[in-house]
């Protein structure tokens, strides 16, 4: 500072120099913060070593569903450590897991909570005995604490029944606008729905999670194949549901032509809404001429 009260000024503003105490530039050296080091490993899962448990069993008159709190190693989950017993005899049968699952980024482990126990005929005893031994382990490769038992009586049980078939809004073989909604529902109470949209068929455990209405669209034809998996319930038949685009005309005024409903179309990379009355309106509202 060139004048004694700008220099005062200047101490006044915080620097490190005190009044009538020049700094020493020449002793003064940079500080620099530590940098801890990258963390790479950022998806590193979080593994519970509590011992799993068996939260239910499920008797019919040809499967037990079981159900552990916890997912399991499969290699595991075998019929030499999941058995049933009548008339002290082990009846013949195999594991088959229901919600197969892959952890992320490894396709080639996998594990399963829920499996069942299938006899190579129904059960004709009274009473059964499910035995799950504690030489079962948790995906963290943890065991159960104690063996598991269970007996069931059998008699008069049903048989395990098939979740209803998915049923679609808009009848297969139906013409639609690009861009129509089709909407799946289920009969069987807490059922989900699956369904595929490339000619692959679906099950339990592959395809897509049905939970809004799919958008379809295409060139000229998209089947779609669908299945119902709940628990408690075998699985499905397969539902198959084709559907052909129609173009949509510049006169919209023909009842042919007019929806009869607000419906959702694509036309030229853009979405617009059709009114019954043959209006085309954005998605923001603005109608189109």
């Amino acid at each position: 500072p060139a004048t004694p009260s700008a220099w005062r000024q200047f101490l006044a503003s915080g620097s490190v120099c005190r009044w009538r105490q020049p700094c020493d530039h020449r002793s003064s050296s940079p500080r620099f913060l530590p940098v801890p080091p990258p963390q790479l490993e950022v998806n590193i899962p979080i593994v519970q070593l509590r011992q799993p448990e068996v939260i239910n069993a499920i008797a019919h008159k040809d499967a037990i569903d079981i159900t552990f709190d916890k997912y399991m190693l499969p290699s595991l989950l075998n019929t030499d450590n999941i058995y049933v017993m009548a008339d002290n005899q082990v009846i013949a049968g195999s594991v088959v897991l229901l919600n197969e699952q892959h952890p992320y980024n490894d396709n080639t482990t996998s594990y399963a909570s829920k499996i069942r126990f299938v006899p190579e005929s129904e059960f004709t005893a009274k009473e059964i005995t499910l035995t799950i031994s504690n030489r079962v382990h948790s995906y963290a490769d943890v065991p159960m604490a104690q063996t598991f038992q269970q007996t069931f009586d059998v008699d008069g049980v049903g048989v395990v029944e098939q979740a209803a078939l998915p049923v679609p809004s808009i009848e297969s073989g139906s013409e639609v606008l690009l861009g129509t909604e089709l909407s799946i529902t289920c009969p069987t109470e807490g059922a989900t729905i699956r369904y595929t949209l490339d000619g692959t068929t679906p099950d339990c455990l592959n395809g897509l999670v049905y939970k809004t209405p799919i958008l379809l669209y295409g060139q000229q034809q998209i089947t779609i194949q669908a299945v119902a998996c709940a628990d408690g319930y075998n699985q499905s038949d397969v539902a198959q549901w084709t559907y052909t685009f129609v173009e949509v005309k510049d006169d919209l005024q023909t009842a042919e032509q007019t929806p009869q409903q607000p419906t959702k179309v694509l036309q030229n990379g853009h979405i617009y809404i059709l009114m019954p009355g043959g209006q085309k309106y954005t998605v923001v509202g603005t109608q189109v001429e």
